[in-house]
Formats: C-alpha cells, structure tokens, sequence
C-alpha cells in the first residue's frame, strides 16, 4: 500500500467532505511522444509506452507495455492537498492550520514536535494572512485521505450520469446551460481546465475512492 499525493479544488474538497464526490479524472499526461494509450487484444484499454520507439511499431501486443496509474491501485491511499494556512487563534493562542474550502481550523497536536513542525511551515508569519496553494501544504497537515477502492482509463466523453454526479457535480447541475449531470460536469471540466478542454475529449484516469475515517 502506498500513499500518494493529490490536488483538490475548494469546491471538490467540499464535495468530498459532504460524501458527494467518490470519483475523479485526471487527464493522462503523455510526456513522451512513444506513450500512446490503446485497446491490447484482449480488449483491455491502457496506457502503453512503444519498447521499440524507433521502429514505430504500431501494433498494441509485443510491441507495448501497461503503465501503472500515477495515482495508485486498488488499496492505495491518497493524501488530499487544499488550499491552506497557518493560524494562531486568538484569544486562547492555538497553533493550527485553516482550510479555505469550508474554512475548518485544525489545531496541531500537543506536543514538541508538531508544534516545531508549525513553526517552519508557518515561516515566521511572513505570508501573513494569504492563502497557500494546495501544492505547498505539508504531508503532516492533510486532514483528508482517500483509499483508492478501483482504476480504469477512459475517454473523457464516455462518462455517464451515474458517474458524473458522483465527481460531485451537484452545484453545476442548476446552471442554467445544464440540463443533465453530465452537462455539469462538462461545464465544471471547463472551469477548472479551460474553456474548450471538454472537447478535445482526452483520455482520462478514472479513479474511485472512499474517504477514510
């Protein structure tokens, strides 16, 4: 089991918090131009990376080899990072961390060393009352984690209304350029990846979770 970290909007986090979002898709980076993804013979699609790049082998069986999802297996865990930052609460002097998403106050533990664990993330208070970008909260200071229950890879465009409301689309679906859930989650897929994203209709990961206690 391995514990991976990974990036959540405010209004995802609060979709997580309220048990309505149990999915996500995170675009497959292609960071080599030999990764292509594909359907192997046996009719399983992945992600596959050429053994033979140069010969440009075409074929998906000898030729090609599965990737492993950047985001784990079944019964992998994932640490969720959120926008953030250091607190010292008055009046009673508290040390602790608050969330933006639902604006939660995490108090540190009790003891030397988490409060020394505060103090360098807090970095003498030099970034005063701004907001941290998710990406520099630290490992200690998650408060939600993720068990990873399945993984496929799919197109973009083959995501159904199950499974749209289950990425906690629920907000999108009363805008009024939405009729259906998968309209929202058009419309959401837009807003956090840029206008026109929805229809170059990429391959995805496709990852289910369950929130851990």
């Amino acid at each position: 089991m391995k514990e991976r970290p990974i990036l959540f909007s405010a209004p995802m986090v609060r979709a997580i918090l309220a048990g309505a979002k149990t999915v996500t898709r995170r675009i497959v980076s292609e960071r080599s131009p030999h990764w292509i993804v594909g359907e192997r013979n046996d009719g399983v699609t992945w992600l596959m990376i050429a053994r033979d790049s140069v010969r440009g082998a075409t074929n998906l069986d000898d030729d090609w080899l599965p990737m492993p999802c950047p985001y784990g297996d079944a019964g992998d865990r994932l640490r969720v990072r959120e926008t953030w930052r250091t607190v010292e609460r008055k009046p009673d002097m508290v040390d602790g961390i608050l969330f933006r998403a639902d604006d939660a106050f995490v108090p540190i533990e009790n003891t030397r060393a988490a409060a020394d664990r505060w103090i360098d993330a807090h970095d003498n208070g030099k970034h005063s009352d701004r907001w941290r970008p998710s990406i520099f909260l630290p490992t200690w200071a998650s408060r939600i984690h993720l068990e990873v229950t399945d993984v496929r890879i799919e197109r973009l465009h083959a995501i159904d209304e199950h499974d749209a409301f289950a990425e906690g689309v629920s907000g999108w679906v009363l805008d009024p350029r939405c009729e259906t859930a998968r309209d929202g989650f058009r419309v959401l897929w837009d807003e956090i990846n840029g206008a026109g994203a929805w229809k170059e209709n990429p391959w995805v990961w496709r990852v289910g979770f369950r929130r851990l206690p």
